[in-house]
């Protein structure tokens, strides 16, 4: 959707033309409009501040509006993937370096050379750049005529962005505790921002729900513990997990291809449906039919 067109939909939402939305969170924020009366988050998000962002678009005027939060511990997955995909390697930063030539080139033609994903690539040429082993013309990149970045020059950029990703595995951390939690939900997202706990709010779901509810019963709910590619897994539905090969072949990690959005990698699967993270189009949920593997997972 280009910017003029999400524009457009967003004025048509604001001027009530349509009555639900389903969008991404980039969409969503871009929407101020008083009276949405729900909220509902179909994976949970990255952090609290997320969440709390996002769902608090719900409810502006005042008056009860509602925020539900889907979550299965199994969608951690789909978090730690992101993350570990957010901040680029030693090895890929060294292959960008070892890509650039005394000739301008392109950001598509590093990423060629270097064997990276454009995106990423863009992300690291803008560090090398600001660290001073580049420079940038208008015909594109160029290397430095006398700086040369050693493997110890890389390790020292990277270090700011391992501190980072740190950050962002303990806030993905707060976020499953809440979803988790059998507390007070507005008592926990007081106590992350650095709030006095306060009374219970008495309208969350945990509020709501008598104590011996929240636990579950013998006989009536089983948690059962199952080992996964992640480490063990608590679930009361051990049927919903991915197992460790689907029938159509496919593996978590796999290269595949899709006729219309090309090349990608199985995030997850269920069932006929698998989860691919497209090297051009995001995430996407697709039959197993339409796609052809092409490379195992490493």
């Amino acid at each position: 959707m280009s910017a003029r067109e999400r524009e457009r939909v967003q004025q048509e939402f604001m001027t009530d033309r349509y009555r639900v939305m389903i969008a991404t969170k980039a969409f969503g924020l871009g929407i101020d409009k008083p009276d949405i009366r729900f909220v509902y988050h179909y994976e949970f998000p990255d952090s609290l501040e997320s969440y709390y962002q996002e769902a608090g678009r719900a409810g502006r005027d005042g008056l009860p509006a509602r925020a539900v939060l889907l979550y299965r511990l199994e969608d951690r997955r789909i978090q730690n993937y992101f993350l570990r995909g957010r901040y680029p390697k030693l090895e890929e930063l060294r292959s960008v370096v070892d890509a650039l030539t005394n000739e301008p080139q392109s950001a598509l033609q590093v990423a060629e050379l270097a064997g990276t994903q454009r995106r990423r690539t863009q992300v690291m040429l803008y560090l090398l750049r600001e660290a001073g082993f580049l420079r940038r013309v208008r015909a594109g990149y160029i290397r430095h005529a006398t700086k040369e970045a050693t493997d110890d020059d890389l390790q020292q950029m990277l270090a700011i962005y391992v501190e980072r990703a740190q950050q962002d595995k303990a806030r993905l951390d707060e976020m499953m505790h809440y979803a988790e939690s059998l507390d007070c939900r507005k008592q926990i997202l007081r106590q992350y921002f650095g709030e006095e706990a306060g009374e219970p709010c008495g309208n969350c779901d945990n509020c709501l729900r008598p104590a011996e509810q929240r636990m579950p019963a013998a006989g009536r709910t089983e948690v059962v513990c199952v080992d996964t590619g992640i480490g063990p897994v608590y679930t009361t539905a051990p049927e919903t997990l991915p197992q460790p090969a689907m029938e159509a072949g496919f593996t978590t990690g796999d290269h595949i291809r899709h006729r219309s959005f090309g090349s990608g990698r199985v995030l997850d699967y269920h069932g006929d449906t698998v989860l691919v993270r497209f090297d051009k189009g995001g995430s996407k949920r697709v039959k197993a039919g339409f796609i052809q593997k092409i490379g195992r997972a490493a």
